[in-house]
């Protein structure tokens, strides 16, 4: 339960200022808009600190909102059963079957009459495949579809990293299953080459958080918020109650502008370190 987007373990979620991150928003959202005319799979890529699980957050939460989401994963490298490939798609079905009485009823008879399915080699996709082709229960065009895979570089091992994207493989080509896959990782080399072996490389639009999404005004939009909520924090009341407005000044986070090289980790962090309870803002800026 811990990898799901709403999770009480990941709370509180990755997010970023509304307002921001405008553009590679629309072009996620005009993919999951296309539906069954647009490619599979979206695989979302950029270095570390540029955002992605925010992204990721964002996107499960808005198509949550219009029944969009069928399940949601979130890796993390530090944490139990959120780094290790056998925990995922057991945990795509049961987010699947919850989402319909049908479906809950579907996978029970698929447990109580196979109750290690999951535990086999391809046991896990296999549970899927029956789960989503039931005769008995023909999926609805309204039916949610959309599965968000975060921090797939987090998973332990490349090899499992590459296994998951040879069972998506699987879903999409031999069993061809209902469901589009939104998959946010590091640009690392070995999941570049899977794509390209395992024939997804053709259903897979690419969206990069190099370039053009280093977007520094987005990183001082940040910024400005961020520090007017400490200026007035009832925490840090003490000390600023004497300080000078503006603080900082725009020649300051235009500083810190220019250091963050348009990445939000670079801002978030300084953030976190000025915000600090027990110590004075103006004295951890400087």
């Amino acid at each position: 339960m811990g990898a799901t987007y709403n999770s009480q373990e990941r709370s509180p979620a990755p997010r970023f200022l509304p307002g921001t991150r405008r553009e590679v928003l629309e072009k996620i959202d005009d993919w999951v808009k296309a539906g069954a005319a647009g490619r599979r799979v979206l695989w979302l890529r950029g270095p570390a600190g540029a955002g992605k699980s925010a992204i990721a957050q964002t996107v499960a939460e808005t198509c949550a909102g219009r029944n969009q989401l069928a399940a949601s994963f979130f890796f993390a490298r530090t944490a139990a059963h959120r780094n290790e490939a056998q925990y995922l798609f057991p945990t795509i079905a049961v987010q699947i079957a919850l989402s319909a009485p049908e479906k809950r009823q579907t996978l029970d008879e698929i447990l109580s009459s196979n109750p290690y399915i999951a535990e086999r080699d391809l046991g896990s996709v296999d549970l899927l495949a029956s789960l989503l082709q039931d005769s008995s229960t023909p999926p609805r065009a309204s039916s949610p579809s959309f599965v968000v895979i975060d921090g797939l570089d987090e998973c332990q091992r490349n090899d499992n990293q590459c296994w998951i994207l040879e069972q998506i493989s699987r879903m999409v080509h031999t069993h061809r299953l209902p469901l589009r896959f939104l998959i946010v990782s590091r640009p690392e080399s070995h999941l570049a080459e899977a794509f390209e072996e395992l024939d997804l490389a053709r259903i897979t639009k690419v969206e990069s958080l190099y370039g053009d999404y280093r977007d520094s005004s987005d990183v001082a939009m940040h910024l400005h918020s961020e520090f007017s909520r400490i200026c007035g924090a009832k925490k840090h009341s003490a000390v600023m109650q004497f300080v000078p407005r503006p603080w900082p000044s725009d020649y300051i986070i235009e500083r810190l502008v220019t250091k963050s090289g348009g990445y939000f980790i670079y801002a978030s962090t300084v953030i976190k370190f000025i915000d600090e309870e027990y110590v004075s803002p103006v004295a951890r800026l400087d």
